[in-house]
């Protein structure tokens, strides 16, 4: 699960988008765009700096129809605390990490150069073994939700 622990905004707007028919959303998970289908689905570890658009702040189940989400937007500006794959460790921090899915970082101490690297690490959250990272999302301009 991704959680938004802090922002610089004062207030965040309230933002909804377009879900594809047949697509499931937890809340907490990361939302890509699916320009294909003109709506917002989970991230995955194929997603990219220009494709991530928000975290999910409610569940959505699957339905044969479009439906809606609300989410809040991710940038440099919106910090989250994020579950991850391994333990943590220092030589995780300042660099970027791509996803496993769309709940969780696969952190590793190698910085990915390329646009799938969306994540990057600040700090950790508690013990090594309870797989936080604190830090943000890198957003490359934002596309606009489908809506």
């Amino acid at each position: 699960m991704i959680k938004v622990v802090d922002t610089n905004y004062s207030k965040l707007p309230p933002q909804v988008a377009n879900v594809p028919a047949s697509t499931t959303i937890t809340a907490g998970s990361l939302l890509a765009s699916d320009f294909t289908n003109k709506g917002l689905i989970p991230a995955t570890a194929a997603s990219t700096v220009l494709t991530i658009m928000g975290i999910a702040t409610q569940s959505v189940a699957s339905s044969a129809s479009v439906q809606q989400v609300n989410f809040v937007p991710v940038d440099q500006a919106v910090y989250v605390v994020a579950d991850c794959t391994n333990n943590t460790a220092a030589n995780q921090l300042c660099i970027r990490h791509i996803l496993t899915d769309a709940n969780t970082i696969a952190n590793t101490s190698t910085n990915i150069t390329i646009n799938t690297g969306v994540f990057y690490a600040l700090g950790t959250v508690g013990a090594a073994s309870d797989k936080k990272l604190y830090g943000y999302f890198i957003k490359v301009g934002q596309n606009p939700a489908a809506s």
